[in-house]
């Protein structure tokens, strides 16, 4: 009886059954949100994806901690109109479904109307919006899915978009956020990745950026515009967007949104991508992959692109991949996964397969040019180049004819004596210690051979058609002729033509430094030091303006003046400058500060934000030649680094601080025939109507164009000041001298006219910064480098339909051969209408060669902003390309 009593005090009661209760809504939610977000990477997914609905062309993300404490997207995308805000963090209330069948053919990549309100429940959220055409925008916060009322939405400033903002996430879980590292550096670079991913395939329809709090330099920027393989080079390097191939895949039908799920022949997709080759060497094998949009992954996709690397491969490498597929929508199920990371679709394994055998086949196409990088010991390294050594001495000593069989004898022994005593050095080198290997000498990697006071390839080309006859001899030069004459002859031609180009800039070296070269100097280095003489005078004329008058110019070619008249870039400066008045072409930038306040704290604001690294790279750069037809980029090349410059925005720069610097003392440039503004105004908005940019229901146009040039006659006095002078009876009279040698191109006049009216706030004020700003603006884009192409369309359009179209262009027209003047570079007749894309060319190259180029040198401080768009983009080095050559070699 003792044992089994505790026996039964051990006894455990039995379980009695619980009420099953409703849990509170705000519970229910919480857990929701906690499946959606589950990490900063997963909000940012949710918001992108809603910027990119709303179609957004530029997203700029802001973080700090990695998301965790601050996560901000700001857009420019349609915005979220006012009546709409209380239900914008509502849990299933979105604008992108309105039934369930509607998710068989979804367009959209949100659907749910779940990530905002999921985030305002472990966060604190606030949004800033404003729709297109509105006054003024609209700020409220949100909190538990719901508008904090009060305050309720505020009016606010803000511009076209949306911004949301995302702050202390998971500040009500203690769990979930003590599960992340401190610092949010892990949380960063998932936030990093997935701005890579979506930045790659929204290329090129819309730009990305993502900062760090506090931070001025961004950690991703791409701009609208740029190519996926461009993006992937600027975010990845040039190395691996040199290894990739493109991949397209295309089975079965077009995958529209009409297409039955049960469509015969599939599957159907079509795919477009990159694949790494066969010798990239990356760290960890990556699949990026979009099916319809959307961010997913698939394990099997990977898997088998993975196999096939591995069966070509026999160490198969870590593959790089980027696919963008496209399924009909019907075939695709979306709603799979709480984060949308995961899709299903129809014949899995059939459309795995197409993919898998287009790769394979991509590979193998490739095989035949694959090349692999090679390593050498330090060991290996120095014997290779003791034997180079030894094997150029014995060429240079066992070659020729008429040597003895002795001699060639003595010879190799020598020669096997001084290869075992460079093996001898070498290896008491190897044994030197490790700092005085690391000390060489000679690094040709290292060096830069173009200065401004080397040659150009173009001046080694001979131009049997229009090089002057110099002492006597012909243009075609001697035919066969031996001795050294014909050379003497090719070096007073290549010294005439250097002379010819310095005439044509409009300022010839002095003729003391003339006969300094003449005598003082050996012939093969006079024709070098008569183009840097060409290089500063031509620079003195575009940067500075003084010097010698037009007669002087006219007589400056080294007694040849019939090489500036046979020459279309002497015809160009010659039209440049006799478009200006002479006291304008004799002076400068004028000296001290700007007299207008507004323009003076501008010019030091402008001046004190540029970057001295941006600053240093355009100072020091060398121009080595146009890089597309349209003559819109450039090749600068700054100590070893080449760069592809554009050559439109950077011009917009310069002359926003030629605007600035000669505001209210700016010369002007009088027209050949005042053109009206009524017309010009006219021609702009045709050209806006031409574009789908003015629809009849903003108004007639002959009504714009008179409310336009009344409100540019009331500000004349403002515009004078820039040299924009419009006379009493409502006509641009005169054009501004921003760069002394250049004139703009009178076909953009109507965009002038437009923006004057359009852009600047007229309405802060005639003596306000923004108004100042507006103008200076306006102004620089006429003046700023526009592509050929569209030069060619503006100037071209001479009529565009309607009364006042055709008498805008007409005027228009007018205008610009007022401004243009009779001689070689207008040459008439069709059989000369297939070189004038070549002519305009050639144009292009000389002005930005010897006016604009060595104008930015002296006087351009970029903006900080053309870091990061795409203004300036690094090609290659002199050590990358040294490397390349050497494991060719």
């Amino acid at each position: 009886m003792g044992a089994a009593a505790p026996q039964q005090a051990q006894r455990v009661p039995a379980p009695t059954p619980q009420p099953i209760l409703q849990l509170p809504e705000a519970v229910v939610h919480r857990i929701a949100a906690g499946e959606v977000i589950q990490r900063p990477a997963s909000a940012l997914k949710e918001m992108l994806e809603n910027s990119i609905d709303a179609g957004a062309t530029r997203i700029a993300v802001t973080v700090k901690e990695g998301g965790l404490r601050l996560l901000q997207v700001a857009d420019d995308g349609c915005g979220v109109a006012r009546a709409d805000l209380p239900l914008l963090c509502v849990r299933h209330a979105t604008s992108k479904l309105r039934a369930y069948e509607d998710l068989e053919a979804i367009a959209t990549l949100g659907f749910r109307g779940e990530a905002l309100a999921s985030i305002s429940f472990v966060a604190h959220l606030s949004a800033t919006t404003m729709t297109r055409g509105a006054a003024h925008g609209w700020r409220a916060s949100y909190q538990d899915g719901a508008l904090l009322d009060p305050p309720g939405a505020k009016p606010c400033a803000a511009v076209p978009g949306t911004v949301l903002t995302v702050e202390d996430l998971f500040f009500n879980v203690p769990a979930r956020r003590k599960a992340f590292r401190a610092g949010g550096a892990e949380e960063g670079a998932l936030v990093l990745d997935l701005m890579q991913r979506y930045a790659v395939w929204a290329a090129p329809r819309v730009g990305f950026s993502l900062r760090r709090q506090g931070e001025a330099r961004a950690d991703l920027a791409t701009s609208p515009g740029a190519s996926r393989l461009d993006v992937i080079r600027q975010l990845h390097g040039p190395d691996l967007a040199g290894s990739l191939l493109p991949l397209s895949v295309a089975c079965g039908q077009e995958p529209t949104a009409d297409l039955a799920h049960d469509a015969p022949g599939g599957p159907h997709l079509r795919v477009e991508g990159f694949a790494s080759g066969l010798a990239w060497a990356g760290r960890r094998g990556t699949l990026v992959l979009f099916i319809n949009g959307r961010c997913v992954e698939c394990g099997p996709l990977k898997r088998g692109a993975e196999a096939v690397y591995a069966t070509l491969v026999p160490r198969a490498p870590k593959p790089w991949l980027f696919l963008d597929v496209r399924l009909p929508p019907r075939q695709v199920e979306v709603n799979v996964h709480p984060t949308k990371r995961e899709v299903g679709f129809l014949h899995q394994d059939l459309v795995i397969d197409a993919i898998c055998r287009q790769l394979e086949a991509t590979l193998l196409a490739a095989m035949s040019s694959r090349t692999f990088a090679t390593h050498s010991t330090p060991a290996t390294t120095a014997l290779r180049l003791a034997e180079q050594l030894v094997s150029g001495g014995g060429s240079g000593s066992g070659n020729g004819g008429s040597r003895q069989s002795a001699q060639q004898t003595q010879g190799q022994a020598s020669t096997q004596q001084q290869q075992q005593q460079q093996q001898q050095q070498a290896q008491q080198q190897m044994q030197k210690p490790k700092q005085t290997q690391q000390q060489t000498i000679y690094r040709p990697d290292k060096l830069v051979r173009a200065d401004h006071r080397t040659r150009t390839m173009d001046a080694f080309v001979v131009r049997g058609a229009s090089a002057p006859a110099v002492n006597g001899g012909s243009k075609t030069g001697q035919q066969g002729g031996g001795g050294g004459g014909g050379g003497e002859a090719d070096v007073d031609a290549v010294d005439a033509e250097a002379d010819a180009s310095a005439g044509l800039a409009g300022h010839t070296a002095s003729a003391a430094a003339k006969a300094a070269v003449a005598v003082g100097m050996p012939r093969k280095r006079r024709a070098a030091e008569r183009d840097r003489l060409a290089f500063n005078s031509s620079m003195a004329a575009a940067v500075v303006g003084s010097g010698d008058d037009g007669e002087e110019r006219q007589d400056g070619v080294d007694g040849h003046p019939d090489a500036a008249e046979n020459s279309t870039a002497g015809a160009l400066v010659q039209q440049a400058q006799q478009l200006l008045p002479p006291k304008a072409r004799e002076q400068g930038n004028p000296p001290g500060p700007p007299p207008v306040a507004a323009a003076r704290e501008l010019l030091a604001a402008r001046e004190a934000a540029s970057p001295a690294g941006l600053t240093g790279l355009v100072r020091q750069h060398v121009f080595v030649g146009l890089a597309d037809e349209a003559g819109e980029w450039g090749l600068l090349q700054s100590g070893t680094r080449l760069y592809l410059a554009a050559l439109g925005p950077l011009s917009r720069d310069l002359f926003e601080l030629q605007g600035l610097r000669r505001w209210g003392r700016c010369p002007a440039a009088a027209l050949a025939e005042p053109l009206p503004l009524e017309g010009l105004a006219a021609a702009g908005l045709a050209l806006e109507e031409a574009a789908g940019r003015w629809q009849p229901s903003d108004g007639p146009i002959p009504e714009l164009a008179r409310l336009a040039a009344q409100a540019l006659s009331m500000r004349a006095p403002v515009l004078a000041r820039l040299g924009v002078v419009v006379d009493d009876q409502g006509r641009l009279a005169t054009l501004p001298v921003l760069l002394n040698g250049y004139s703009p191109d009178p076909s953009r006049l109507p965009d002038l006219i437009l923006a004057l009216v359009r852009d600047v706030p007229w309405e802060e004020g005639e003596e306000a910064r923004e108004v100042v700003e507006g103008v200076v603006a306006a102004v620089a884009m006429l003046f700023a480098l526009a592509p050929l192409e569209r030069e060619v369309e503006r100037g071209a359009s001479s009529g565009y339909g309607g009364d006042g179209g055709q008498s805008a262009g007409l005027e228009m027209t007018r205008g610009a051969e007022a401004m243009q003047l009779d001689g070689p570079a207008r040459d008439a007749g069709p059989c000369h209408a297939s070189l004038a894309p070549h002519r305009r060319l050639a144009e292009r190259e000389w002005v930005a060669r010897h006016v604009v180029l060595p104008a930015m040198k002296a006087l351009l401080r970029p903006r900080p902003c053309r870091a990061n768009d795409g203004s300036l983009l690094l090609l290659t080095s002199m050590e990358r390309l040294y490397r390349v050559f050497e494991r060719c070699g």
